[in-house]
């Protein structure tokens, strides 16, 4: 965790220092030749560098270690990071679009000097590398913030590409589009921040977990002697890298208390060697192949199954002496009235278990 702490912070140091450099050339262009477009680009890439100095200061509070107010860590401050990042984006394209306005209305006289085009030309292979390289380290380390950060990057690299072109239509032409191209650059700005903005505030809602690592985790554990079966595969993210999960398996009914303690034990060590999650095991009774009980499963099974929108049916479990029966029901999220499903799974079921406590739960799909 702190090594992928410190190749952020060396990430977002060289992105501060090209985006500077970038500015600086591409402000002195601009103003020289009295180009809104060129202008505008330029503070976009001070915005950059601001991005990758709070990518700096965000990773590094991220980093603090769990207390008693927040004993899961500060990991979640890297997506609200990444939040105020997209925000600043959006701000910087919604004021570059007044102001490209207000040049569409009263236009100016540009002026472009060879040298000027040429340093914007070196500027579209800078920021489309730094793009790429970002990007690239964003992936590497599992961060939003680089993500979004190299992103827009390589969309720079784009719109200095469109200044130029508006700048050779000037000088051949004498047609002058530099604000209406700033404009149009100004809303794939505000574009780009829209899209960056979606990610980090998914993360924190709370996302559905990636089905190809639940199913691989199902796959591991169910490699496991005793382990039948695997269910109810939820994990919870406390910032990039940081997860908890937690998961059901079915057992045989014969297990005893330690059993179900050493099974616990291999679970845990397994999912965190294979995957780095810490996970809570919960445990469904199995009854035995062919018995009675079993063969009640399987009936109430074959029920529920032909129920539209039920997705499966786990944890069934009887005790006729007690006379209690249980199990979960996974519905489906197109299912609008769950409670109505659950009570007519009831219903059938108290039609043959009259005088018994049941108990039907109903389990989101969180993960399939």
């Amino acid at each position: 965790m702190k090594n992928r702490q410190q190749q952020i912070v060396r990430t977002g140091y060289v992105g501060i220092g090209t985006n500077v450099l970038v500015a600086s050339g591409k402000a002195i262009v601009g103003l020289v030749s009295v180009s809104m477009a060129v202008v505008l680009d330029a503070v976009n890439n001070l915005t950059d560098a601001l991005s990758s100095i709070i990518t700096i200061i965000g990773v590094k509070l991220a980093g603090k270690p769990a207390d008693d107010k927040h004993p899961f860590g500060y990991g979640r401050i890297e997506y609200f990071t990444a939040v105020i990042i997209a925000a600043m984006v959006l701000v910087a394209g919604g004021t570059s679009l007044v102001e490209s306005i207000k040049g569409i209305i009263t236009p100016s006289t540009q002026e472009y000097s060879t040298i000027g085009l040429c340093i914007i030309g070196v500027t579209i292979f800078v920021k489309f590398f730094l793009g790429y390289y970002t990007k690239r380290k964003g992936k590497e380390l599992n961060s939003d913030a680089l993500l979004s950060s190299g992103a827009d990057s390589m969309f720079d690299s784009i719109i200095s590409l469109a200044t130029i072109v508006s700048a050779v239509i000037m000088i051949t032409t004498g047609l002058n589009i530099d604000c209406w191209l700033a404009a149009v650059i100004s809303c794939l700005i505000i574009k780009a921040g829209i899209e960056m903005l979606i990610a980090p505030i998914s993360e924190l809602l709370g996302m559905r977990s990636d089905p190809e690592l639940t199913n691989a985790i199902k796959a591991k554990v169910k490699e496991l002697d005793g382990v039948r079966g695997v269910f109810d595969v939820v994990i919870h993210n406390y910032g990039p890298e940081q997860n908890i999960g937690a998961l059901h398996v079915e057992v045989a009914d014969t297990l005893n208390a330690s059993d179900l303690h050493h099974l616990t034990r291999r679970i845990q060590v397994l999912v965190k060697k294979e995957f780095g999650i810490f996970t809570t095991v919960g445990f469904y009774a199995h009854h035995q192949e062919g018995s009675s009980e079993a063969m009640e499963e399987a009936s109430i099974r074959d029920y529920v199954s032909s129920i539209d929108g039920v997705l499966g049916m786990h944890g069934f479990y009887v005790n006729h002496q007690d006379k209690i029966l249980s199990f979960d029901i996974v519905y489906s999220f197109k299912v609008t009235q769950p409670i109505t499903l659950r009570q007519q799974v009831l219903d059938y079921v108290q039609g043959k278990y009259a005088g018994y406590n049941i108990s039907i739960g109903l389990d989101r799909n969180y993960s399939e």
